[in-house]
């Protein structure tokens, strides 16, 4: 019965087992090298190029949608998910109002009944309905 000797195989032969893990977790041979290279045990460099792997597909994702990753990073960090972060218009800073259950920032309301945004905010205010800042 034989053992498996690794001086007695080529480099090249050695790395031909362990490719099926590559495609097996998405990642980049060359980066999970880099990383081993670096000291990090093959578990951490594999899950560093996978991490890797996803912030470029999601950057790469959000410039096919002609939205910067950032800005989705931000919506998404205050609560929305990936599409309405992507169908989101307006400032996420803004006072976001409620109308029969449809959100919308004050000025996009008042575009669509045709109205200026200080007549609304003065009859609001008036009503008592505007807190002051």
């Amino acid at each position: 019965m034989s053992f498996f000797n690794p001086s007695e195989f080529s480099e090249t032969f050695l790395i031909f087992p362990i490719s099926p893990l590559y495609r097996e977790h998405d990642v980049s041979y060359d980066l999970v090298s880099a990383h081993l290279r670096n000291g990090l045990s093959f578990e951490e460099a594999v899950r560093h190029a996978s991490e890797k792997r996803k912030a470029d597909d999601f950057n790469e994702t959000c410039r096919s949608f002609g939205v910067d990753s950032t800005t989705m990073k931000r919506r998404m960090t205050k609560g929305l998910s990936f599409q309405e972060a992507l169908d989101f218009k307006g400032n996420m800073g803004k006072q976001i109002y409620m109308i029969n259950g449809v959100q919308k920032p004050l000025s996009e309301w008042c575009k669509e009944y045709d109205i200026t945004v200080p007549s609304v905010e003065y009859r609001m205010k008036k009503r008592c309905l505007l807190k002051k800042p």
